[in-house]
């Protein structure tokens, strides 16, 4: 199947573009939340996840769509 889509404030990016992001979200205060669907990669869940820690995100939330 197709590779997992990584978004942000609903723009496209690559993973290696999250990093400055995440900077500029820290400096509004902003918190992260993460969503992802059941195709998504666990690994990449926790790499996103840990990217934001990283980048002193201080509040990281995992929201998901509920089963049908």
């Amino acid at each position: 199947g197709a590779a997992p889509a990584i978004y942000f404030r609903d723009q496209k990016i690559a993973l290696e573009q999250l990093g400055p992001l995440l900077d500029a979200a820290k400096k509004e205060g902003r918190p992260i939340i993460i969503k992802a669907d059941r195709l998504t990669p666990y690994t990449l869940v926790v790499e996103v996840t840990n990217l934001a820690l990283e980048h002193g995100i201080a509040s990281v939330a995992l929201a998901t769509t509920p089963p049908k």
